[in-house]
């Protein structure tokens, strides 16, 4: 009985929240920077910020894990694949998957499966522009109900390169503002963000961005992203609403890439990252 009440008091409470697939940062990478990776975007987890970056993408494959807020019971599984067909663009697939979970039973569980295209609109010898579009399916399940609810995002982002040191964003999620659900329809959040990143000096990168989801207050994001040996990648960043510290390291060797992040929160336990990836 006492499983039961806790069952339903947090499916009660997911419900009021009403923050179904939230923007829960798919990458260890982009959590490093405090989340200012809409600029910088250039491998394959920019399926999940913006796709106008598959153009500086390697061939590689990235999965990553994370127990968000340490809480034990909200489980976040990210994988990311992009290649790049030259003057064609690139092609990325991004999966992901949220649960929350008591005792073995899954109270609520959220897949999202994302195509996307990169390309290249315009260049020359000291600018260059990329746009990126795909389609997101949406596929939510709560375990009081056996029914599959489903809807599609259309997500667009663009990039201009300036002198091969600065780059300007834009991107925007969910753009047909898709609704899920049967009996209490909820909107899918529509998040919106532009950036700029600049590299002073080779192998050092930051970045500021602006991001807000539609009926919410703007979120300031900050980053930094140092590589002081070719192998070793450090990072560190900041974000309000919540106010997080973020700090990470990034391992690439033999082709393997290894990411780890750390988040700190204001009010809940912090969040470690990791993923794991390979350039094909």
């Amino acid at each position: 009985m006492k499983k039961i009440l806790i069952i339903i008091a947090l499916t009660v409470s997911l419900l009021s929240l009403n923050a179904v697939f939230d923007d829960y940062g798919a990458s260890a990478r982009a959590r490093g920077m405090g989340g200012a990776f809409y600029s910088v975007a250039d491998d394959a987890t920019a399926v999940f910020y913006n796709p106008a970056g598959l153009v500086y993408a390697d061939n590689a494959a990235i999965i990553s894990y994370t127990d968000l807020w340490n809480t034990g019971y909200n489980t976040l599984i990210n994988g990311a694949v992009s290649y790049n067909f030259g003057k064609a663009g690139a092609i990325g697939l991004g999966v992901q998957s949220f649960s929350v979970d008591f005792e073995d039973e899954t109270l609520m569980s959220e897949q999202t499966m994302g195509l996307f295209h990169g390309f290249t609109l315009m260049k020359d010898i000291h600018t260059e522009f990329t746009l990126g579009y795909g389609v997101n399916l949406y596929n939510l399940e709560f375990a009081d109900s056996d029914d599959t609810q489903m809807a599609f995002g259309v997500n667009m982002g663009a990039l201009a390169t300036i002198r091969q040191r600065t780059k300007l964003a834009f991107s925007v999620t969910n753009i047909n503002n898709p609704k899920i659900g049967k009996d209490n329809e909820s909107d899918l959040p529509q998040v919106f963000a532009v950036g700029l990143s600049h590299s002073p000096y080779e192998k050092v990168t930051t970045s500021v961005e602006l991001k807000q989801e539609f009926g919410e207050e703007t979120q300031i994001m900050g980053g930094l992203e140092i590589s002081p040996h070719e192998v070793l990648t450090l990072r560190g960043g900041v974000h309000n609403k919540p106010n997080v510290i973020s700090f990470g390291a990034g391992i690439n060797m033999y082709n393997i890439l290894v990411d780890y992040a750390y988040n700190s929160h204001a009010t809940l336990d912090g969040t470690h990252h990791f993923s794991v990836g390979y350039k094909f």
